[in-house]
C-alpha cells in the first residue's frame, strides 16, 4: 500500500474519523487508509465496530488504532485529538462524522428532549470536534465535517435533524475563511438517503421513493460519501474549500 505523505514532514500523513465504528464512518476511515494514511478511529459506544474496522485496515497492510471519547465532553474532544497528535507526531485530516439521528416528529410535536438529544451530537460535540481540529491540525492539512441533504429540501418530520446540519455548513465557510492562512482546507460533504446508515429504518416505499428521487435510481452506499471525502482529504482537493457537496445521487440539484 502506497503511503500518502505529508508535504512538509515527508511521513504518513494522519487522519482521525469520528464516528468510524458506523456505517458511512468506517467506509471513510477504510478508504483514507487505502488511499495510504494512517487512520484513528473513534468511537463512542461501539466498540466492536470501531475494532472490526481497524481489524480490516490491517488486514489490508494499513495502519489504524481505535480511539473512545464522548463527544458531549469538550476534555475528552480535546484528549482525543491530542492522543492522536502525540501518538504520530501530526494530524493531517479531521473528518467530523459522528452524529445521530432524530425522533420522526412534526414541527408543532417537536419536544425539548428531541431537539436536546441532537442537538447535544449533532451541533454540539460537532463544534467541540472542529474547535479542536482548527488547534491542532496540520499546516495544508483538511478539515471535512458530515451534514446532511435533508438540509437542501423539506422533509415531513425531519425538521429537528435537518436544522442540526445546516449549522455545520455555516461553521465550515467560516472556519475556511480563518484557517485559509495555514493552507488548511474546511468543507462539508452532504450524503443522501443511505443504507447501511440511518436511512436503514425507512421502509420499501420509501426506500423505492428516494431511490426513484435520483436520476441515477438508486439508494446511496457508504462507499459513495468515503470516495468524495478522500477526494477532499487528497492533494486534488487542494483548491477547494468552504464548500458543501452533495453526495446524493443528483436527488438535489
Amino acid at each position: 500500500m502506497k503511503q500518502s505523505r505529508n508535504a512538509e514532514t515527508g511521513v504518513a500523513r494522519v487522519a482521525l474519523v469520528t464516528g468510524a465504528s458506523g456505517a458511512i464512518g468506517t467506509a471513510i476511515a477504510q478508504k483514507l487508509a487505502a488511499d495510504g494514511m494512517v487512520v484513528a478511529v473513534h468511537w463512542s459506544t461501539n466498540r466492536a465496530g470501531a475494532d472490526d474496522c481497524v481489524a480490516t485496515i490491517e488486514k489490508s497492510g494499513g495502519t489504524a488504532i481505535s480511539v473512545q471519547a464522548d463527544l458531549r465532553r469538550t476534555k475528552q474532544v480535546q484528549t482525543l485529538l491530542e492522543t492522536v497528535l502525540n501518538r504520530f507526531g501530526q494530524l493531517d485530516v479531521v473528518v467530523a462524522n459522528a452524529g445521530a439521528g432524530a425522533r420522526p416528529a412534526a414541527f408543532q410535536d417537536i419536544t425539548d428532549q428531541d431537539l436536546d438529544a441532537v442537538v447535544d451530537t449533532n451541533v454540539k460535540a460537532t463544534l467541540r470536534v472542529l474547535r479542536q481540529a482548527a488547534k491542532t491540525a496540520a499546516d495544508r492539512g483538511r478539515i471535512i465535517a458530515i451534514s446532511s441533504s435533508l438540509v437542501d429540501f423539506p422533509s415531513t418530520g425531519m425538521a429537528a435533524y435537518a436544522g442540526s446540519k445546516v449549522i455545520v455548513r455555516t461553521w465550515v465557510k467560516v472556519l475556511a475563511e480563518e484557517l485559509g492562512p495555514r493552507q488548511i482546507t474546511v468543507n462539508a460533504v452532504s450524503p443522501g438517503p443511505t443504507i447501511p446508515g440511518m436511512f436503514s429504518f425507512a421502509g420499501p416505499d420509501l426506500r423505492a421513493a428516494a431511490a426513484a428521487a435520483s436520476p441515477l435510481g438508486r439508494l446511496g452506499a457508504p462507499q459513495d460519501t468515503a470516495k468524495v471525502v478522500s477526494f477532499l482529504a487528497s492533494n486534488g482537493g487542494a483548491w477547494i474549500t468552504g464548500q458543501h457537496t452533495l453526495a446524493n445521487g443528483g436527488a438535489t440539484m
